[in-house]
């Protein structure tokens, strides 16, 4: 939306239209349902738009386009850092070699020049990402293939299953059907459900029955604990 171009034109543009000035056809960039001003462009043919579409419109149209870099330019800020990293997973799944803010939560997941580029908030250092995207193709097939390996080991449906297995082991599988999911509650949960349930039980008779009930109450499940 506006937001995007905003901080595009903030920390990008500058290093876009050095590039073109520089390297001359060597760089176009498109843009997906954010409509940028094209008079600010250096190379104005350089710039493409696509207008905004469906989802399914949109995975289609990415899966049909070879796009060799991506750009996830981002703000530094408590807001931003609580913002999930789906454009390094895009970007992954796409074969693009994405060149992200140094800063969360891109961090989280990218290792600056191994799966993914991280920049600092300047022209010069948004220059030089794109100036080795130009110079270098073999390290921009490097951070593609490299990003496919993670993603696939860390962000597949498999993996992430199979993390979560581990972290949360009261999901399992019930043998006997293995489309019912089985919770294993946890001893500490189930106790303090039955004390929360005994306390409800003596609430309500206390104040039915008065205390008589309550107190033969107690005395019958003491003398049950006692003969177990």
């Amino acid at each position: 939306g506006r937001d995007h171009l905003r901080i595009f034109d903030k920390l990008v543009l500058g290093a876009y239209n050095d590039i073109c000035i520089k390297y001359p056809g060597k760089f176009e960039i498109t843009f997906v349902g954010v409509h940028p001003d094209i008079d600010n462009f250096y190379d104005r043919s350089s710039v493409k738009y696509v207008e905004a579409m469906p989802y399914d419109e949109y995975l289609h149209f990415m899966n049909t386009h070879d796009f060799d870099v991506g750009i996830a330019p981002l703000e530094s800020n408590e807001f931003t850092a609580r913002k999930y990293f789906v454009k390094y997973i895009e970007y992954a799944k796409y074969a693009i070699a994405g060149i992200y803010s140094n800063t969360m939560p891109y961090t989280f997941a990218v290792n600056d020049g191994v799966n993914g580029t991280l920049v600092d908030s300047s022209c010069r250092d948004w220059f030089n990402a794109f100036e080795k995207c130009i110079l270098d193709r073999e390290y921009i097939n490097n951070i593609i293939k490299i990003s496919q390996i993670d993603l696939l080991n860390n962000y597949s449906l498999k993996s992430v299953s199979e993390k979560l297995l581990v972290q949360i082991p009261e999901l399992h599988c019930n043998p006997t059907n293995i489309y019912k999911v089985k919770y294993k509650r946890p001893y500490i949960k189930e106790t303090y459900a039955k004390f929360k349930s005994i306390c409800h039980k003596l609430s309500f008779h206390y104040k039915e029955d008065g205390f008589s009930y309550f107190f033969t109450y107690l005395i019958r499940k003491y003398h049950e604990q006692l003969s177990r």
